[in-house]
């Protein structure tokens, strides 16, 4: 039974002694932390230990019987207690799978960067605004690749500063942290700048060839790889940069190109020289051989102008071969395969063989489903594309049904006053042999 007391006199000096250290630290009446909590948490439990102590050695006798109902008092107060202190979390614990649909949950939410004024500043024209906003937020959040976009886009296109938003890159791309997307993303947006704001197309190039050199067998290089390939000429970008609006000239046209000696073939636009193109699109690719669009051109050229489609199928080739494609364009290349072949009477085989490698070299994917279901029906547009034989038709008599010994004669003959038949008049001087069908 001492133990017991002992026991409970423990728990409430804990209690008492966590109480008075909290309030003389706290000083202000706050809510009770969690530390506090679990301390008076351990006095209760270990004032319930001391209570069943003494419910168990209560003696059976009245004064025992009292003594067991205390001890139930007891308990029912130390539980009380512990749910006093922790209803809230229990109640919370209890109903965060309904609450969480509507507030989101306990879970933290990310502190990002908040653009919306900045962007409201700049629709309402107010643009020194608009900068300290962006400047605003990129102190907060020094390394967020879209507030120093935004800001180079303000300076270049709302205060007309290009170099300045030039300088706002080169002071993103010095800084440190920054990841590979982030800088190719950077490096882009400068070469932009220089081409199409300053027209400095060397500068330009100088940028995307640093972009290709740093970052190899990346998406970013593969597209300043085609950038560098359709790189305008000095001649585009001037234009672009002039506001004059062009003056168009009226062209004569002939109105009655029917009624022309040529009936109108005279006037008709002149195709291009196919075979100048294709030596054109060999020189270019000599130059840059990654460039997919002049390569798809080429085939293109070789399939249908030349009728070479070894040719054809071997330059889509070396772009499905070329490592870090992306997957669409392997895909719509390998098509282009199985469309040259499909083409041709005996190109069935290559076409099919086509299709299987999008299916082994994609697994599971939706273009190797669509390639598949193209094999399938691959008979069905190999005969679709035959040509359509040519029917000739022979000469024949627009006068057939009157030729003849037909039954309107003696049908003409009762009708005398019916014009005659010039087929069966004889002329003058000539045989009055009639005609036979």
């Amino acid at each position: 039974m001492n133990r017991a007391f002992v026991i409970i006199g423990i728990s409430w000096i804990i209690t008492a002694v966590a109480f008075a250290f909290w309030r003389i630290r706290s000083g202000v009446a706050e809510s009770m932390p969690g530390w506090l909590k679990a301390v008076f948490t351990v006095a209760i439990g270990t004032f319930l230990s001391g209570v069943s102590l003494i419910a168990r050695n209560a003696p059976p006798s009245a004064g025992g019987g009292i003594t067991q109902l205390l001890c139930v008092a007891a308990y029912i107060l130390g539980t009380g207690a512990a749910f006093v202190l922790w209803h809230r979390e229990l109640f919370e614990f209890i109903a965060s799978p309904i609450t969480s649909l509507y507030d989101g949950g306990s879970e933290q939410v990310e502190p990002k960067p908040f653009y919306a004024r900045a962007r409201a500043h700049r629709m309402r024209g107010e643009h020194g605004e608009a900068l300290e906003e962006v400047q605003f937020q990129l102190r907060q959040f020094p390394g967020d690749l879209e507030g120093w976009l935004l800001l180079a886009e303000i300076q270049s296109e709302d205060l007309q500063a290009p170099d300045a938003a030039i300088e706002t890159l080169h002071t993103f791309l010095a800084s440190d942290g920054i990841s590979a997307e982030q800088r190719m993303l950077a490096l882009q947006r400068e070469a932009d700048l220089l081409l199409f704001k300053l027209q400095d197309r060397a500068a330009a190039k100088v940028v995307l060839e640093r972009l290709v050199g740093e970052f190899p067998d990346t998406e970013g290089a593969r597209l300043a790889s085609q950038r560098l390939s359709h790189m305008p000429e000095a001649e585009f970008l001037a234009e672009s940069r002039s506001h004059e609006r062009k003056r168009l000239a009226v062209v004569h046209h002939e109105e009655s190109l029917g009624l022309t000696d040529d009936l109108g073939r005279s006037a008709m636009p002149v195709e291009p020289d196919q075979d100048a193109e294709i030596q054109k699109l060999v020189a270019v690719l000599v130059e840059h051989p990654d460039d997919w669009e002049h390569r798809e051109r080429l085939a293109k050229l070789y399939a249908e102008h030349l009728g070479r489609p070894d040719l054809a199928h071997e330059q889509l080739e070396r772009l499905v071969l070329t490592p870090g494609q992306p997957e669409r364009q392997v895909v719509r290349w390998l098509n282009q395969i199985a469309d040259i072949h499909v083409a041709e009477p005996d190109g069935l085989p290559a076409a099919r063989l086509a299709l299987e490698r999008i299916g082994s070299r994609f697994p599971g994917s939706a273009a190797a489903e669509m390639a598949a279901q193209r094999v399938a029906r691959l008979n069905l547009e190999h005969g679709g594309r035959k040509p359509t034989p040519t029917l000739k038709l022979g000469t024949y008599s627009n006068r057939l049904g009157l030729e003849g010994q037909g039954p309107h004669r003696p049908l003409r003959a009762r009708l005398p006053d019916l014009a005659p038949d010039p087929e069966l008049e004889v002329p003058e001087g000539g045989s009055d042999t009639k005609p036979t069908a």
